[in-house]
């Protein structure tokens, strides 16, 4: 996550769920940073999307900030309660780009 905006729709990114519980679990970390970065680091928050014909249905949403110094892993989970199955994607963003560049790996998952 370079950029302050990132969203799994409109980078083609579509995850097909199976009906039931849903949760989110990963980690991220700071990868690198610009020559202008802030004091610390931003909260990312993050956004669980049903794709559908005409409006999608936001299911739920979380936030993680992520910690210093660089490489340092920060887990984040949550659940998102009974879904439907279908498309889901996911939006990660930060309110102000702080300069600091994100990485991250994580399940979204249904049971």
């Amino acid at each position: 996550m370079d950029y302050r905006y990132v969203n799994g729709a409109e980078n083609g990114i579509y995850h097909k769920m199976d009906a039931g519980k849903m949760s989110i679990s990963g980690k991220i970390w700071i990868y690198s940073k610009d020559s202008w970065f802030g004091k610390t680091p931003n909260r990312i928050k993050y956004e669980v999307w049903k794709s559908s014909f005409g409006l999608d249905e936001n299911v739920g949403k979380g936030d993680v900030i992520p910690q210093l110094p660089e490489g340092t892993e920060v887990e984040f989970s949550k659940s998102f309660g009974e879904q439907k199955s279908g498309q889901y994607y996911l939006v990660f963003y930060k309110i102000d780009d702080d300069g600091y560049n994100i990485k991250g790996s994580g399940i979204l998952k249904t049971e």
